[in-house]
């Protein structure tokens, strides 16, 4: 993109104003800089360096000469960093001062061999490129987790030219339009496709209004045409917008991933982005995009019952998409055997997904291997972990996680499912129910006038409940502040409990 459209701005933003020529000769000199200290292709690099121009000239860089980025979730807790550390063995390190001195508090850290600056440059650009074989590892992200051996997703660079294509292919970005994203896989994309990104200070978890307010002046003062991002960021957007009663006259596109939109969401959208084309994305960490659904059709679906499934589109292109039923399986099964497993239309099951860009391989974790793949005659297919079905025109829908789903008085309870009715009841924040034991306990989250007549709503929706959980607040992922933590839940004091009194 540097040698069609040099002039073209890679990134901008208040005090920010990077042209993609420029930008490719400061990857160049960053480059150079790398290997001056030592760093050759195959090499590890952990990255911590906030999304920021700073950011992506380090990991195109590293790309550049071969060397392999790792990240770690910026929310991962103190002792899963320490043990990610360990597992990714790394020769660098590129984090700014204040990081730098802390590093040297943990073994993890300190014995890795470089220090790096991600502000460090060469006075010379790079002679040029090291030429990098498909198969070649380029990225390295380790997921959230509190058990067991950290997950790593290994991206060759094969892998990311196939996951481009199709991200691109849904993202529809063109030369000289300038997109708005919290996500940095999207920014990426970006500089492949020569769209200006705008960029701002995005922390994860809860943005205050005030913040929110400022995105979309600087959305409207920099002619944003795409925004991308993650559905609470999305719809806290769409909320702001509609109460300060904005308008987006150069706005083209909404997409959003990462976590449900329900219809409600989608009505929400439509109404603050009432001249662009909204999209919601499914997929997963190993396989992104997996389906896709204009926001317009999903807001009229009619939600009915918590055994119901949210509608999430068609399968995109080049992916194949099965159900299986709820039940353990080997880590190899013959077609006949994956065939005879298959879920029938409207039947809820386990997703499993195939296809070029849908993740083969971890780092050093065979276990995380064998528990989410199936190989099947020489394809590997992909455990979700998220439960749906298919109906007769082919529309896939989902479920929630399959470990979830739980029988009460004789249907199928879906959490998922649950946590969206509950919203739509008056007096309700959030809510959610999930079974621990023999018993059935709904937790909720509460709004200031409530009046108790939700009580009689919640007994029509969700059977068999044994228990309420009145909570302040509900627990959410610290990555995409969207989907509930069922675990957190789990761990709070018995002491709130109450019976449930119709």
């Amino acid at each position: 993109m540097a040698s069609q459209t040099p002039s073209l701005p890679a990134f901008k933003g208040d005090g920010v104003s990077v042209t993609y020529g420029d930008f490719e000769k400061e990857v160049r000199k960053t480059a150079a800089y790398f290997i001056s200290k030592g760093i050759r292709k195959g090499d590890r690099i952990l990255i911590l360096v906030p999304m920021s121009v700073d950011l992506y000239r380090n990991v195109l860089a590293l790309f550049y000469i071969g060397a392999v980025a790792v990240f770690l979730d910026q929310w991962v807790t103190l002792k899963r960093f320490r043990l990610c550390c360990t597992l990714a063995d790394c020769k660098g390190i590129v984090l700014n001062g204040k990081f730098r001195l802390l590093s040297w508090l943990f073994p993890e850290t300190r014995n890795i061999p470089l220090k790096l600056s991600p502000s460090g440059r060469s006075k010379m650009n790079s002679n040029g490129s090291e030429r990098m074989n498909p198969e070649d590892p380029a990225l390295i992200t380790f997921t959230t987790g509190s058990t067991g051996v950290p997950k790593a997703a290994e991206r060759s660079h094969g892998f990311l030219l196939k996951q481009l294509n199709a991200v691109s292919e849904e993202l529809n970005a063109n030369p000289g339009e300038t997109e708005f994203t919290n996500l940095p896989i999207v920014l990426l994309c970006n500089l492949a496709n020569g769209t200006s990104s705008l960029l701002e200070k995005i922390k994860s978890g809860k943005i205050p209004d005030k913040k929110a307010d400022r995105f979309l002046r600087n959305i409207v003062k920099n002619r944003v045409n795409r925004i991308t991002g993650s559905p609470y960021f999305i719809l806290k957007l769409a909320e702001r917008a509609q109460i300060n009663a904005r308008q987006f006259p150069e706005l083209k596109y909404v997409l959003t991933g990462g976590g449900p939109v329900f219809p409600n969401d989608a009505i929400a959208l439509m109404d603050a982005f009432p001249g662009a084309k909204i999209k919601v994305i499914y997929g997963s960490t190993e396989a992104e995009p997996i389906a896709v659904i204009d926001a317009a059709i999903l807001s009229q679906q009619i939600i009915g019952s918590v055994n119901d499934g949210l509608l999430v589109g068609y399968p995109v292109a080049d992916i194949k998409v099965k159900i299986l039923k709820l039940r353990d399986y080997p880590h190899e099964m013959t077609g006949e055997e994956l065939v005879g497993s298959l879920c029938g239309t409207g039947e809820a099951g386990e997703i499993i997904v195939s296809g070029p860009h849908v993740l083969d391989r971890y780092f050093r974790n065979e276990r995380a291997f064998s528990e989410n793949k199936i190989i099947s005659d020489n394809t590997v297919w992909h455990r979700t972990g998220d439960a749906g079905f298919f109906d007769n025109a082919g529309l896939l829908y989902l479920c929630g996680r399959a470990i979830n789903i739980f029988n009460s008085v004789g249907k199928m309870i879906s959490p998922f499912i649950a946590e969206y009715r509950l919203k739509q009841i008056h007096g309700i924040e959030a809510g959610t129910v999930i079974k621990t034991g023999n018993d059935v306990v709904l937790f909720l989250e509460l709004s200031s006038d409530n009046d108790n007549s939700y009580l009689d709503e919640i007994h029509k929706i969700i059977p068999g409940i044994t228990k309420v959980r009145i909570i302040k607040q509900m627990p959410r992922d610290p990555r995409h502040f969207t989907k509930i933590d069922y675990e957190k839940l789990r761990a709070l004091p018995a002491v709130a409990s109450r019976k449930l009194e119709f």
